[in-house]
């Protein structure tokens, strides 16, 4: 029988200890953690419906397998093998074995699976949607174009029928791309990172041409209006100028990318253990996906697939600058869009074990 490799080992025992964290959350944690949890496990408003949003498909979903009517521990014990199934077809480090720092902060990644999966989320369907994008991104029978058409109409029909800023993906995308490579060949991260603020300002413009009001007042800053005070609002992202006139917009788009993507503003947060936790969690990550972005954009030509998932990772922090109203939501979210943030933590080394 051949032996285990320690880093396949190492695997296996995060994955069994993320699990038992799933099954124990709900027994331990304050009730705060389980917000969506219970509103898609008791339907309150009679949401539940394939059409409508990211609440009534994920109701549907949950009331469609029963799972709406077991407790939360054993929603834990069922979801997270399958998340933890997909991470590992995604691939292992060697080294997963070793204490370094990227290994640790995957460590504790896998722990917050099981803290914000450990239940009924809309982030358990979000993960398994982009860990089906990454399957697609490594797979070496599919060309580059299929690829890209293939992704790009993923997002848009998930955005349809469950997550609606996912439909502002693809165009996010396709304009980085596009705007960021044609007036020169030599494609930078600045520039990929200004063309993409460029067009969420161009969206949120037209959005107030329709609407009367901005994306940020309208998702971000009412949202917050009803929930300031509350103890499960304690990271709540506020812009100082209220986006009611366009230039007041622009600096509220950039404080909340800046906010939920380099979070230095909630620095002074650092003693509430789980805000703490949180800033950490997000500056490691900015880290590892810088370092993940050197290679690529020095060889546009030989990296274009690993570009276009970088540009995908982009569009998605870009526009969680909008929407995000708190840093908490921020990390569930960005836990739902791990598979794609895992491959490229873990990019780079050149041979991983399947």
């Amino acid at each position: 029988m051949k032996e285990l490799a320690g880093n396949k080992y190492a695997f296996i025992l995060i994955c069994f200890f993320s699990i038992l964290v799933g099954i124990v959350s709900s027994l331990v944690l304050p009730e705060k953690f389980f917000f969506d949890a219970q509103i898609i496990s008791e339907d309150p408003n009679n949401e539940i419906g394939w059409l409508g949003g990211s609440y009534p498909f994920t109701i549907s979903f949950y009331h469609l397998f029963g799972l709406n009517k077991v407790p939360y521990s054993v929603v834990a014990l069922l979801q997270l093998p399958i998340l933890c199934y997909l991470l590992n077809k995604i691939g292992v480090p060697k080294d997963f074995h070793r204490l370094t720092v990227r290994n640790i902060f995957l460590y504790i990644s896998f722990v917050l699976l099981g803290v914000f999966i450990g239940q009924p989320s809309k982030e358990f369907l979000s993960f398994v949607i982009v860990a089906c994008i990454v399957f697609i991104i490594q797979s070496k029978k599919i060309a580059l174009d299929v690829k890209v058409v293939s992704i790009l109409l993923v997002f848009l029909i998930t955005g349809a029928l469950f997550r609606p800023y996912y439909l502002l993906m693809p165009f996010l995308i396709c304009g980085m791309w596009f705007i960021g490579i044609a007036s020169n060949r030599q494609y930078t991260g600045l520039k990929m990172l200004i063309s993409g603020v460029v067009i969420l300002f161009c969206f949120s413009f037209f959005f107030y041409f329709l609407k009367g009001n901005f994306l940020s007042e309208v998702y971000r800053e009412q949202l917050n209006d009803l929930r300031r005070g509350e103890d499960y609002a304690q990271s709540i992202i506020t812009s100082p100028l209220r986006p009611l006139t366009y230039l007041n917009e622009m600096f509220s788009i950039l404080y909340g990318i800046i906010s939920v993507n380099i979070p230095v503003i909630h620095v002074k947060m650092l003693l509430k253990p789980q805000i703490g936790a949180f800033v950490i969690w997000q500056l490691l990550l900015d880290w590892f996906l810088i370092q993940a972005c050197i290679t690529p954009f020095k060889q546009l030509s030989k990296y274009k697939t690993e570009v276009f998932a970088l540009l995908l990772c982009l569009s998605f922090f870009l526009i969680q600058g909008i929407f995000e109203p708190d840093l908490g939501s921020a990390v569930r979210h960005k836990i739902g869009f791990f598979p794609i943030l895992y491959y490229f933590i873990i990019y780079g080394k050149e041979q991983r074990t399947k």
